[in-house]
């Protein structure tokens, strides 16, 4: 009021202020904003609080993955409709969707508290679904040989380094994914010095397992990451595929995945069961794993049995011929 006092305005009511604001700036104009370079800025944004390149590509590839899906260019498309398809996705575990959702909401949080472009969050007030109540899924010793022969052939074995790390020592794919390979130890009684967690920053040591030893022995040396989302996608289906882990569609279907066997973190759920048997120890389990006692023991118990442990245990590579001199 003393604003509007000050500019010679004593005689307008805050009312027709507003109703003269909203005739000469419809609020489709208002929110007309292009998509693409907002979600560069909140990009750019994440990046200058320091968070970790993964968790950045996470919510870069989830975001995308949803403006694309929903045909969305400008702030105005962001319709009810189009904020309800990330929760009631079809084929999408309940998990996915929670994570699709965060990813969203908070691009949808800077829209709203550092552009004020949008009143307020949309997502902020809609339920997340209700988790899916599954045991983890292991990999048979069959599987699980299968995986690390395919990871060994698929361009020249350029991901054997990273499937064995979640495959033999249980680390996480994104730790697996960033992990030095000066970080492993191969001596008897060597380590794998894992220095991030999932939840916070503290380091965990992994045993090296004989089966671990072999396998790494004949992975050629990759460049870092030993992973990479963008670079390695097509390689990454290719091993599931030739495993009989995922199997796709035929002709113009072939995004479809017509058989499904390969789950989230499949290789560090093997493992986990694995090394449980051979401990019967939950508490050091969880110590190697980076997790809660709680989890394992409410998820891994009598997992894998004794004759399905001594089959991973004896999974070797092919003997690699010799170079001639």
């Amino acid at each position: 009021r003393r604003i509007l006092d000050a500019a010679g305005l004593e005689s307008i009511t805050l009312a027709e202020l507003a109703r003269q604001y909203l005739q000469a700036h419809p609020t489709a104009a208002r929110v007309d904003h292009d998509l693409d370079p907002l979600l560069e800025e909140f990009i750019e944004a994440k990046s200058r609080e320091e968070r970790r390149q993964t968790s950045i590509d996470n919510l870069t590839r989830r975001i995308r993955a949803w403006l694309v899906a929903n045909r969305l260019s400008t702030v105005h498309d962001i319709t009810d409709e189009a904020l309800r398809a990330l929760k009631l996705r079809k084929g999408v575990s309940a998990q996915t969707r929670i994570n699709d959702m965060a990813a969203v909401s908070s691009f949808l949080s800077y829209l709203s508290t550092e552009r004020r472009i949008l009143a307020a969050n949309p997502l902020a007030g809609m339920a997340r679904p209700a988790r899916d109540l599954r045991m983890p899924r292991v990999l048979t010793p069959e599987q699980a040989g299968a995986l690390l022969r395919a990871a060994q052939e698929v361009e020249g074995g350029r991901l054997l380094r990273y499937f064995t790390l979640c495959l033999l020592a249980g680390l996480r794919p994104g730790e697996a994914a960033r992990l030095d390979p000066a970080a492993v130890v191969l001596q008897r009684g060597g380590r794998i010095s894992v220095t991030l967690s999932k939840r916070r920053r503290r380091g965990r040591a992994v045993p090296i397992s004989p089966t671990f030893r072999a396998w790494w022995a004949v992975a050629p040396e990759t460049p870092a990451p030993l992973f990479d989302w963008d670079r390695d996608r097509v390689a990454f289906d290719q091993i599931r595929e030739q495993a009989g882990l995922i199997q796709r569609g035929s002709g113009g279907d072939r995004k479809k995945l017509t058989l499904r066997l390969w789950q989230d973190d499949i290789c560090r759920h093997t493992w986990i069961s694995w090394r449980l048997a051979e401990l019967k120890d939950e508490a050091q389990v969880a110590l190697e794993a980076g997790t809660s006692v709680q989890m394992i023991h409410e998820h891994y118990l009598q997992w894998l049995d004794s004759k399905s442990v001594k089959a991973l245990a004896q999974m070797r590579p092919a003997a690699q011929p010799q170079k001639k001199a």
